[in-house]
């Protein structure tokens, strides 16, 4: 199940678009064994309304697991926001993700929930079995990255000679990022400007647009080690990696990543103006 928070539903949906004020949360804490993926998972619904449906059993909470390179699907649910997913390693590769949610068990008629925005006051409705109440969430791990992986860009970006052409270029097919440079500026590069004196240049100059671009067109290479690496990194795990990344995003996801590359430039380039006065 992949919802995005645009979706627009009949009836108030808590945690998607603004149906609701307050938002549900969860918190998850893994404890794999030798064999599993395990993750105990406790879920704050923050509604009321939803709560009671849940103890007369007629919704539940849903924890739905799925891994689209194995293809492997799995779903766990039940009456308590405690959770455990249990997943086996054998079945599952690269990414994983878990999708939270409360669906209804049974048919519920004439739904209304006090908490939901005002302009669905008055009204009612009929709900069916697999019906959405909530949208909590979604988590995603790796099966083949570490998390701790990414050190630096040189984790998945590299220079490369191109002998075919003037021009420079990217090259996003392969697992990580190629920069495709004329044998005149690699020759450059690897002779004069591969020391830390000139790293931030070339971070700003060359590495900067690669990575903006990279980002733009994530959605295309989701499998690739580079895309699920970025996704991976810590401090881009509050940016939204499920719509398309436009440039101004891309840009400031890149400006994250590359901890305020422009201040760095700066610091760099007054550094050689000081050494030649």
């Amino acid at each position: 199940m992949n919802i995005k928070n645009n979706v627009s539903f009949p009836h108030p949906v808590l945690g998607l678009r603004n149906d609701f004020s307050s938002l549900p949360d969860f918190s998850i804490a893994p404890c794999d064994d030798e064999s599993n993926y395990i993750y105990d998972i406790t879920i704050t619904l923050n509604n009321s309304p939803i709560q009671v449906l849940i103890g007369e059993g007629s919704a539940q909470y849903v924890c739905e697991v799925n891994c689209r390179r194995t293809f492997y699907r799995c779903c766990t649910a039940g009456p308590s926001r405690e959770l455990r997913v249990v997943i086996p390693k054998k079945d599952v590769l690269g990414e994983v993700s878990l999708v939270l949610t409360v669906n209804a068990v049974s048919q519920i008629d004439n739904y209304e929930n006090n908490q939901a925005d005002k302009d669905y006051k008055g009204y009612r409705f009929r709900l069916e079995p697999g019906d959405l109440l909530a949208y909590i969430g979604k988590w995603t791990f790796q099966t083949d990255i570490n998390a701790n992986e990414y050190k630096t860009v040189g984790s998945f970006i590299h220079f490369f000679r191109n002998e075919s052409s003037a021009d420079v270029s990217f090259d996003l097919t392969g697992q990580d990022i190629r920069i495709n440079l004329p044998p005149d500026m690699f020759d450059q590069y690897i002779h004069k400007l591969n020391v830390r004196r000139f790293k931030d240049i070339v971070i700003f100059s060359i590495v900067k647009e690669a990575i903006v671009y990279a980002l733009t067109q994530y959605s295309s290479y989701t499998d690739n080690r580079w895309a699920r690496l970025l996704k991976s990194t810590e401090v881009l795990t509050d940016y939204d990696f499920e719509d398309d990344i436009d440039m101004d995003q891309a840009m400031e996801m890149t400006d994250v990543l590359l901890k305020k590359p422009y201040k760095q430039l700066f610091d760099t380039l007054v550094g050689l103006v000081d050494d030649n006065d």
